[in-house]
């Protein structure tokens, strides 16, 4: 007997709350990938390239027993103007 296909929700139309996925990554120091896909309705390799557009090369995926989602900090931008 097969079983039935999870339905999961097209990753355009899922509203993500950014900003708690930064409090759960900065009180936990990463954010397990399957949670927030479990959360969002949608697949884990979704999930992924929704985390990875969102913040680019600050997001770093790791494997493993003690992987998980984990951002590194924000790097700030400071010109300096030469008189």
């Amino acid at each position: 007997m097969a079983r039935t296909r999870k339905n999961t929700q097209d990753p355009s139309s899922v509203t993500v709350d950014w900003t708690a996925f930064e409090a759960e990554v900065s009180t936990e120091g990463k954010a397990r990938l399957a949670n927030f896909a479990e959360k969002y309705g949608v697949w884990p390799v979704d999930a992924r390239k929704m985390i990875a557009d969102q913040y680019g090369d600050r997001a770093d995926f790791r494997k493993g027993r003690y992987g998980g989602v984990f951002l590194k900090p924000a790097t700030e931008v400071v010109e300096t103007v030469e008189n």
